[in-house]
């Protein structure tokens, strides 16, 4: 046997894979490459096993149709190279459950890993985004670089998609806490944890993203009603509330925002200063026509930009050129029709449909399918990554404690 084969057995195999799929996790928030070399590492891991304790699983048929049906919007495609670049950017929605399917024994400690892999890869995204704008605030003295996108792009991130995982990790923490994973010599740890990515969320002044986390409290006090721990969640949910209540109030650009997005007095409308919600609604009000003109099938895999620039030239809105729809619900709609739709409903679900019906299952279909009514998150690599990797964790999780004493064997 060789020195390779010795090593690539057992516990060693165990731990390894369970390193791998946490660097994953990690490397969410970072560019493309990385992922990539991950995924193709973990399949070319997966197909080495001479005996694998995989077949075709059910939990496959719920992400292939969507994949399936951007092919398909290939037939009637006018824009063929966006059209690929477009399936390219939703290969990890096929690839990253092909890797825990060929992976799926003896797994536990992978699940572990990803989560506290996560959370500490959304808690140095934080930190260093509050250092690095405070070594920029020495010389600007602007405090507005501790808020919304400018505190974002310290680590190159959209406001949105830092806080969608700022809200992730909290919920990571609760199923961490209230499940029993976490001793309560824990305890503090989790409670500065919880506030401090509350905090996080707060700067990020993502209005979709507060309300994700409200929703996300609410439903974790319900689901753990009965819960010995959930007074803690209570005590975090009073403080996280008048944290926001507070921050909205004495904080200038949290309070512009607020009232951009209620169109105070109609000083914000589209016509005048504009703003982010006028410019939604905008465009929603050009998605649904297209939606409207063309219900069943759709314009096609890579034509969507097209076709929503066409639409906001004729609804009077050249500023919105090269925008896309900002819901993810229009954009496959507008792409691939009803059947698109259909099909990213059943991609949504995934984990429920899988028969996962946790805790953390329901928070994050609850989290991703909030946070995609404001942004087309399926349309870049950070959003695709997220969901892909988290949707089928979730959807994998009971093959893999079904699996847990049954390890490929050796290739030698």
């Amino acid at each position: 046997m060789s020195f390779l084969s010795r090593f690539w057995a057992g516990e060693n195999q165990k731990y390894l894979l369970a390193l791998l799929f946490a660097a994953l996790a990690a490397s969410i928030p970072l560019p493309r490459n990385y992922s990539t070399v991950l995924v193709i590492s973990l399949i070319l891991l997966g197909l080495t096993s001479k005996k694998r304790p995989w077949k075709f699983s059910e939990q496959l048929i719920y992400y292939l149709p969507f994949f399936l049906v951007q092919l398909v919007g290939l037939l009637w495609t006018t824009n063929y190279p966006e059209a690929w670049s477009d399936i390219e950017r939703k290969l990890p929605i096929v690839l990253i459950p092909l890797c825990f399917l060929l992976v799926s024994g003896g797994l536990e400690k992978m699940v572990l890993y990803s989560r506290l892999s996560f959370i500490g890869i959304s808690f140095l995204l934080l930190s260093y985004s509050l250092i690095a704008a405070g070594l920029s605030f020495k010389g600007l003295y602007e405090y507005k670089i501790f808020f919304y996108h400018d505190l974002a792009n310290q680590v190159g991130l959209s406001a949105l998609y830092l806080a969608l995982y700022f809200v992730f990790s909290i919920a990571l923490i609760f199923d961490l806490w209230l499940s029993g994973y976490l001793d309560s010599k824990y305890r503090n740890v989790m409670i500065f944890l919880v506030l401090f990515f509350v905090l996080g969320t707060i700067l990020m002044a993502s209005r979709i993203s507060l309300i994700t986390l409200f929703l996300l409290f609410s439903f974790s006090l319900i689901y753990y009603r009965k819960n010995a721990r959930v007074a803690l969640l209570r005590i975090g949910f009073i403080i996280s509330a008048l944290l926001v209540v507070a921050a909205v109030m004495f904080i200038p650009i949290l309070t512009e925002r607020l009232k951009e997005a209620i169109n105070q007095n109609n000083n914000f409308s589209f016509e005048l200063v504009g703003g982010g919600t006028s410019f939604r609604w905008a465009k929603w009000e050009s998605g649904v026509k297209l939606i409207q003109q063309n219900p069943f099938f759709g314009y096609g895999t890579g034509d969507v930009q097209d076709v929503l620039d066409a639409q906001y030239v004729k609804d009077g809105h050249p500023q919105l050129l090269h925008y896309d729809v900002h819901n993810q619900y229009m954009q496959t709609f507008i792409a691939q029709g009803l059947i698109g739709f259909i099909s990213l409903i059943l991609l949504l679900l995934a984990p429920i449909l899988s028969g996962n019906r946790s805790y953390l299952s329901w928070s994050f279909v609850l989290i991703f399918s909030i946070s995609i009514i404001t942004e087309s998150m399926l349309e870049v690599q950070k959003g695709v990554v997220f969901f892909a990797f988290f949707s089928s964790l979730l959807s994998f999780q009971k093959v893999l404690e079904r699996n847990e004493n049954v390890l490929p064997e050796s290739t030698d």
